[in-house]
């Protein structure tokens, strides 16, 4: 046994005692129970990995060269496998690949691929006929482009089978495929790391808009579906959810920008946990609308941008108009309780009553903590809610310029300023500039750390390699919809809080009584929003509220990247108690 493995288990052990050994008080309010933990020791990680691009493909702002973009645009099959012939038949195999890639990564080219396999027209015959037309085919005889041909159609139905399993061997023995998210809009992981459980798509309805989304199903003593062997010409086939009887399931709402592979790291540690307990631990966890593969919402088509407030010329700043008016925020709620409504459905009406809690941090804690207040929704019974985004007082309210400033740069970013609703080439990099960068300095004081230094402690062993991957993440998804989407719902979190708002008399988290778990770590503490301060303060007067409070030492805002197994441990004495 390695150090490693030896680490594992330890922790795996300890937590499991933990779960036994440890008294959690049977009732009492959040403000009774607020309880700190310092870790002995730091859990091992695995860094993140994405596959790189071979070179010349593409451009320095992470787009795809200029001929492949072209092709992801059109999303015509049977064009993009002839430029892939001629590509290989002129011995630039790269860029061969590339373009049959692009025959079956976007939605929109995979739809008229699957049209296409099924009128029996995805061939040679028919590439052929197509390259027949082109005179830069004539320098070569009928059985090169033949061959070619046969290999880069097969290359596509290979890319199109292994997508849904972007976990697998498969997978990885393909290396980097061709995605370009701008002009045509991948329905799975591409070239970022996969869940290798399985995947399904479903159609979500808030209000008038219809979110398609993916979903997991992670079973604790279920096997991920392994993927298709062989070279042949056919095509996956949707998936139809199952769930095991003895499940207990804990639904996962992601961070902002995210998507449902955030939760795999305490679905391992939970698993770990429940091999040893016999409980059926079972996480699903969605894309939310405009993050990962689900469908880029135009934020207009929630409401209007002028229904959050204006920001002002003199003094400068935000004018929320004395209330807090967040429909985006709403929207994102609705959705993840319209989810469980449509998917209780597809499963004969066997989940909801499976649901041990919902579960979530950074937006994902923002909308538990939201979702901890509701009446309508006889299922929920737990929330478990970590470094939730709006704990902190609206940077709207109150005479502070600065934190007004912040709003008010949100919202001319998500189209206040009508310059920004118009997708230029300066525009991409503008945004992962803005995003990525955007650190607050006075001289060479640090203000306020860029937002990805917010997400981890960088003394995190994974934490250059989680950095890295998140801006590759958006990389792959990026288009004009998801930068206008990001601007409007960080304003919108901004102008929230689940604190005091000015048309209000009492706290908002007063009137939380689902039974939660709110937790934060001491190193989520950066000026203007103080998560972990806000969150514990918050705790400390949640007298209203059945549940308890970890304020965690030495962790940052991702609880569950950096002390999966622990924190698994408290959820399950939690939701087990």
């Amino acid at each position: 046994m390695n150090f490693k493995t030896f680490l594992v288990f330890v922790t795996a052990f300890i937590s499991i005692a933990r779960l036994y050994a440890q008294e959690i008080p049977s009732g009492g309010s959040i403000a009774d129970n607020v309880n700190y933990y310092e870790p002995q020791f730091e859990e091992p990680c695995e860094n993140a990995f994405s596959y790189k691009a071979p070179p010349f493909i593409l451009q320095r702002d992470g787009r795809l060269e200029r001929s492949l973009r072209v092709a992801a645009l059109t999303a015509n099959p049977i064009s993009n496998l002839h430029q892939a012939v001629l590509a290989q038949v002129q011995g630039n195999s790269a860029f061969a690949n590339a373009f049959a890639d692009l025959s079956v990564t976007g939605q929109r080219a995979m739809t008229n691929f699957r049209v296409l396999h099924y009128a029996g027209k995805l061939n040679e015959e028919e590439v052929l006929e197509s390259l027949a037309k082109d005179p830069a085919s004539a320098a070569y005889s009928l059985e090169q482009l033949r061959t070619a041909a046969s290999k880069l159609i097969n290359r596509a139905y290979k890319v199109a089978n292994v997508l849904p399993y972007g976990g697998s061997l498969e997978r990885r023995g393909l290396g980097w495929i061709a995605t370009s998210g701008e002009d045509d809009q991948p329905y799975r992981p591409v070239n970022v790391p996969s869940t290798e459980y399985p995947q399904y798509d479903m159609d979500v309805t808030v209000g008038e808009l219809k979110v398609h989304t993916r979903y997991m199903i992670a079973e604790s003593f279920k096997a991920p579906d392994a993927a298709p062997l062989g070279n042949g010409r056919i095509l996956p086939q949707p998936l139809r959810p199952r769930l095991s009887e003895n499940s207990k399931v804990l639904i996962f709402v992601h961070g902002m920008d995210s998507r449902l592979e955030e939760a795999m790291d305490i679905f391992k540690a939970m698993k770990d946990i429940a091999e040893t307990t016999g409980e059926n631990w079972t996480i699903i966890s969605m894309d939310l609308p405009s993050s990962g593969y689900a469908t880029k919402v135009d934020h207009r088509m929630v409401s209007s941008l002028n229904a959050l407030g204006n920001p002002r010329g003199f003094p400068p700043g935000f004018d929320a108009h004395g209330k807090h008016t967040v429909p985006v925020l709403d929207f994102m709620e609705n959705f993840v309780v319209e989810f469980v409504n449509t998917l209780d459905a597809k499963l004969d009406n066997s989940l909801k009553s499976k649901i041990a809690a919902v579960m979530g941090g950074s937006l994902g804690g923002n909308l538990t903590f939201r979702l901890g207040r509701r009446h309508d929704l006889p299922w929920l019974k737990n929330v478990v809610t970590w470094s939730p985004a709006s704990i902190w007082d609206s940077l709207a309210d109150g005479m502070d310029i600065f934190k007004q400033i912040g709003v008010a740069t949100a919202w001319k970013r998500a189209g206040g300023d009508a310059d920004n609703l118009r997708e230029s080439n300066r525009r991409r990099h503008e945004f992962f500039d803005q995003a990525f960068g955007g650190a607050i300095n006075i001289g060479l004081i640090n203000l306020v750390p860029a937002q990805p230094d917010q997400w981890w402690r960088t003394n995190w062993a994974c934490f250059k390699s989680s950095r890295q991957l998140a801006k590759i993440d958006r990389y792959e998804i990026y288009n004009r919809k998801f930068r206008l989407w990001h601007w409007r719902l960080a304003a919108e979190q901004l102008i929230f809080s689940q604190q005091t708002p000015p048309d209000r008399r009492t706290p908002l988290y007063m009137d939380n009584h689902i039974r939660m778990l709110l937790a934060c770590g001491t190193r989520d503490d950066f000026n203007f929003t103080n998560i972990c301060s806000s969150t514990r303060k918050t705790a400390e007067l949640m007298t209203q509220t059945p549940g308890r409070a970890i304020i965690i030492k030495d962790t940052g805002h991702s609880i569950h990247n950096e002390r999966p197994r622990y924190f698994a441990g408290e959820i399950i004495k939690f939701l087990s108690h």
